[in-house]
């Protein structure tokens, strides 16, 4: 096997000359980055530095301008769009208050078409793993916690069988520590699964524990990416490694 060959066997998400411009202003510029088979890959950057935007142009809401490339699988993400392959937590879910939390499930297996792949007993699975309070899984959304609500959209991700391509945007923001731990703990699972992660998030605990690399972005383009392990390396720990690189680029 030639090493394009294995490369190509390897990567799942390659992005090429990712760009975006909103009224003649740059937003994105310049990104380029390879997620690999069972990689979780931390992407960084301060306030404003265009993460949301990278987010929407992965999940095909939005368009690249021209030039711009994005492959899952070797194939443009537009022509995915209904292959269901990617899954996405944002950091504040909006749930429909109004069903329970079993209902909700039930209407995403619907709404994605997995009725023949996910079983009764695979949602007791899912709904064990992220530890959801079995006693309010048929109470009403609105009378659950915002880490409930958490658990319950994180349950609502890991669903799809098809999954490929998972993005979890700050998934223990506004957490306590505990259920932080315990994201971890079920992040570690998933990668233990094979499951390829794009994972937004300031909890340097969490990238120390789970990122295999990390992309940092700033101004809409890329100022920084590596392996986390040579992060730690040459910086000790996340934590300095942040803030080294904010330094560096005068970002503080």
């Amino acid at each position: 096997m030639t090493k394009e060959q294995k490369e190509k066997k390897q990567t799942l998400l390659k992005v090429e000359n990712l760009k975006k411009t909103y009224w003649k202003e740059n937003v994105l510029k310049w990104i380029d980055l390879n997620i690999k088979k069972g990689e979780v890959l931390w992407y960084i950057g301060p306030n404003g530095a265009g993460k949301t935007t990278t987010i929407k142009l992965l999940l095909g809401i939005n368009k690249g301008d021209k030039g711009s490339t994005i492959e899952i699988d070797w194939k443009d993400v537009e022509s995915i769009k209904n292959d269901n392959i990617i899954s996405y937590l944002p950091e504040k879910i909006n749930l429909p208050e109004y069903m329970t939390g079993r209902e909700y499930l039930n209407y995403i297996i619907e709404l994605a078409e997995l009725k023949d792949k996910v079983k009764e007993e695979d949602i007791e699975r899912i709904i064990k793993l992220v530890k959801f309070p079995i006693d309010f899984f048929d109470k009403k959304i609105k009378t659950y916690s915002k880490w409930m609500q958490q658990r319950l959209g994180l349950a609502a991700v890991l669903l799809n069988p098809n999954n490929k391509l998972i993005i979890l945007d700050e998934p223990v923001s506004w957490l306590d520590p505990l259920w932080q731990d315990e994201m971890i703990e079920i992040i570690k699972k998933l990668k233990k699964e094979w499951k390829t992660i794009f994972i937004t998030t300031h909890q340097m605990n969490e990238v120390e524990e789970l990122c295999d690399s990390v992309v940092f972005v700033n101004k809409w383009k890329i100022i920084d990416k590596c392996s986390v392990k040579d992060a730690m390396k040459k910086h000790w720990n996340m934590i300095n490694y942040y803030k080294n690189i904010m330094k560096e680029n005068n970002l503080t």
